[in-house]
């Protein structure tokens, strides 16, 4: 029952994705907009986008215009080798899958595997086995360098911090 800053701000955010002046004031046209079958819904929290040439992951939020241009995290990471590179795009298909996954064809473990397109994924470094006393070091010294069949590795703590934070449906660009 109370209309503090934080719904002042939403109101706003939705009267600007819809066309409206931006008042922060929940009138009539905002109300009718947003009981419409039409009305823009909210945009995600964040976008992330991977960089193919620098070995990041970059982790944006969205401005007050709704663009996602404030730089939150930035993460190193290891994309696919030049013979198994990560797909290039912009994916929205996305969310998160398994707390440990388990890469039958490789025979290891990643944690917190986020999935990007298809069986490529966003996860920690590798473990031969679901115990984290068994990381495999070479990924992680191999973390700023293409290693991997596609998928993206961060550290665990990065990985986590994806998994936790991001919704299903973030956008995901890779380039």
């Amino acid at each position: 029952g109370v209309f503090g800053a934080g719904t002042e701000k939403a109101v706003s955010q939705f009267q600007g994705r819809n066309g409206l002046e931006k008042t922060g004031i929940a009138d009539q046209a905002t109300q009718s907009a947003l009981f419409s079958e039409d009305a823009v819904k909210s945009i995600k929290p964040y976008q992330i986008k991977i960089s193919i040439d620098d070995q990041r992951v970059y982790v944006y939020s969205p401005d007050d215009s709704d663009n996602y241009s404030i730089l939150v995290k930035t993460f190193v990471c290891s994309t696919g080798t030049r013979d198994h590179p990560t797909p290039l795009g912009t994916f929205t298909n996305t969310g998160p899958g398994a707390r440990w996954h388990y890469f039958k064809k490789f025979d290891c473990w990643a944690q917190y595997a986020w999935y990007v397109d298809g069986d490529i994924m966003i996860h920690s470094v590798l473990y031969s086995e679901a115990d984290e006393s068994t990381l495999r070091r070479g990924s992680v010294s191999a973390l700023g360098k293409r290693a991997s069949h596609g998928c993206i590795r961060l550290s665990v703590e990065d990985a986590q911090w994806i998994y936790n934070n991001c919704a299903s449906g973030t956008t995901v660009v890779v380039y």
